[in-house]
Order: structure tokens, then C-alpha cells, then sequence
């Protein structure tokens, strides 16, 4: 019986979300603040588990492998965690958002949460018209595909910069700039903050003890915010000359340093905040959040890629405030589709 139910929701959930890409595609241009307003999206991705067919076939011959080197009639065998058993669900948004230029002092005493940055905490203008998405049966590309499409519905003379917040992951800076240049699209690629002050933590902790990390760790937030990506960069080799690392620091700095210079160009701080930019990706975490761990991520439940991809189209809909308005348009082409035009319009 909770089988027949659970297929019986899905059921529900599949044909509730029939008409979301047709709403999307014949939205009208209504919801756009100003062309001084900036036109801001973002993309990730957020693993989501399923069950094994619905895995892309790389993972699933891991999990097969995995699987098949497992310790079976040992009750006392220690379990393994499993690896690879989730699809990757690419996330995306788009917003707009008055401009809010900032200092670096701004930056680094909200970042150091003192009792005095929270008295003089500056403010922030709220994302207005934010749409977001989510889809597990395709890629980052599509997902950043719509992201460019929806850029155009509110942008079609693209008269606009679009400012497109990152976290560096490769295939998603490929699938921006590909698509940047098939729809001629100028755009400015900001690196999340919060992801770079993560490898400047990872080289404090190798260069200093603990108690005494933190204070390089704000000196060089400062030198990034008012001086760049180069700025740090040089810094942080600077700072490597003369010391002698264990090899694990010494792998973990290496590996920060190569994530400074691939990312080195969309670094550019102090230009960012002059032009009242967002340099943190909070609006995509938090869709990743809402739209899969909430819902899709509860304990226990594995899903097929037709149920996933419709929870999160509904999740979706309602996160975009588009709810009442696509249940309109969605009861309405219902209609067209059992009983024709003429129905409709007696």
C-alpha cells in the first residue's frame, strides 16, 4: 500500500509540473526593476540520492564496484560510507538588485562578527524578482543555459552587464563563458568570496600556529579586498619564502595558491565593491538548500529522475513566488488539452 501511494504522488507531482518549461518560455517581460538595477544570477550543483538506475553511468559502475568490494556476512565489519549514490542537481538563479558599493573595512569587520560591526553593519539592498531553478535530468550546462535565457527575457536589447557570482568550479566557468559568447552577452564574473577566504584559512593554518592564524588570515583578506587577486597571490607566496612545511601543509598551500591564480582574473575586489557589487553567493546556497536538502535531502529517501525532476520544479515555482500564477496557466492548458479551444472560450 505506501508503495501504491507514494507512485500515486509521484503521479501527481509529475503532472502538477507538465507545463513549467511552456510558462517559463511565455512569461512576459514584466518584472524588471530599472536598467541601473543590477542583473545579477548565479549556478551550482547539489548532490541529490537516487536510486541506482537513475545514476549517470560513470557513477554507476563506481557504485557497482563499491558495492562489489563490500565485507558481506561479517556483522562486526566496519560499514563504508557510500560514495556514489547521488546525481548531481544543477541549481540556478537570477535577480536583480540595487547597487551597494562597499569598503574593505565593511568587508573584513562583518567577516570578524566584533560587537562593533554589528552596531555599524551596513544595510544590504535584498535581491528583488529572484527566480530560481533546479534540474537532476540535465547538466550544469542547461541549468546555466536557462540562467543565460532568462538574462535575455529580462534584458533582450542587452544594453546590461550581467554579474554572474562563482565558486570556480571548472565545468561551470566552461559552460558560462560558452554560452557568454553565443548569446553575445557582456558579463562580470565574481568569485565567492566566502570560497576564497576558505584557501586563505587553509594557508594560515599552514604558515601559523592556531591561536595566532587568525590574525594573518584578516591581513590578507584586507590585502585581497583593497588590492586584488595579485595582490594576494604575491603575498602568499612572500610569506612561503624560508619556511619548511610538513608535506601535507605543504600540499594543502600548493593547492590554495592554485586556486588564487586560476581564479586570479575574477578576483578583483576592490573594483567589485567600488561598483556596489554582491560578492558572496548566498542567494545560490541558500536555493540549494530549500529546493533539495529540505525536501529531496530528508533521511532515507532515494528518488527516480521523473519524481525528482518534479519535486523540483514545484519547489521551484513556489521559491520563485510564481506559484498562483503557473497553477493559472497550468489549469488552463489542462483545459485546452481535454477539451479543446472551443471549451475554453465558452
Amino acid at each position: 500500500m505506501p508503495t501504491c501511494r507514494s507512485a500515486r504522488r509521484r503521479e501527481i507531482a509529475q503532472s502538477g509540473a507538465h507545463d513549467f518549461d511552456t510558462f517559463y518560455a511565455r512569461r512576459p517581460q514584466n518584472d524588471v526593476l530599472g536598467d541601473n538595477v543590477l542583473l545579477v544570477g548565479s549556478s551550482d550543483a547539489k548532490g541529490i540520492r537516487v536510486v541506482p538506475t537513475a545514476l549517470r553511468a560513470p557513477t554507476r559502475e563506481r557504485a557497482e564496484a563499491e558495492r562489489a568490494a563490500a565485507v558481506r556476512g561479517d556483522p562486526m565489519a566496519p560499514k563504508k560510507l557510500r560514495c556514489h549514490d547521488k546525481r548531481m542537481a544543477a541549481v540556478g538563479a537570477v535577480w536583480e538588485q540595487d547597487r551597494q558599493p562597499r569598503s574593505a573595512a565593511d568587508i573584513v569587520s562583518e567577516m570578524q562578527r566584533t560587537p562593533a560591526s554589528t552596531v555599524t553593519r551596513t544595510k544590504l539592498p535584498r535581491p528583488a524578482n529572484k527566480r530560481v531553478w533546479a534540474t537532476i535530468e540535465t547538466g550544469v550546462a542547461s541549468s546555466v543555459g536557462e540562467m543565460f535565457d532568462e538574462f535575455d527575457r529580462r534584458d533582450p536589447g542587452r544594453s546590461r552587464t550581467a554579474t554572474v557570482l562563482v565558486d570556480g568550479d571548472h565545468h561551470q566557468l566552461t559552460a558560462i563563458f560558452d554560452h557568454a559568447r553565443r548569446c553575445a552577452r557582456s558579463i562580470t564574473l565574481v568569485i565567492d568570496l566566502i570560497h576564497v577566504l576558505h584557501y586563505i584559512w587553509i594557508v594560515g593554518l599552514a604558515l601559523r600556529t592556531k591561536s595566532r592564524a587568525g590574525e594573518w588570515v584578516a591581513a590578507q583578506l584586507k590585502v585581497l579586498l583593497t588590492e586584488g587577486g595579485t595582490a594576494l597571490i604575491a603575498a602568499t607566496e612572500q610569506a612561503l619564502v624560508g619556511k619548511k612545511l610538513s608535506k601535507k601543509a605543504n600540499t594543502a598551500v600548493h593547492g590554495a595558491l592554485k586556486y588564487f591564480r586560476s581564479n586570479e582574473e575574477l578576483m578583483d575586489y576592490p573594483r567589485f565593491l567600488a561598483a556596489g557589487l554582491p560578492i558572496a553567493t548566498g542567494v545560490i546556497e541558500g536555493a540549494c538548500r530549500h529546493l533539495i536538502q529540505d525536501r529531496l535531502g530528508i533521511t532515507g529517501a532515494r528518488w527516480n529522475l521523473p519524481g525528482a525532476e518534479a519535486m523540483l520544479r514545484l519547489r521551484a515555482l513556489h521559491s520563485s513566488g510564481d506559484w498562483d500564477a503557473y497553477w493559472r496557466f497550468h489549469c488552463q492548458q489542462e483545459a485546452l488539452r481535454n477539451y479543446g479551444r472551443d471549451a475554453c472560450t465558452a
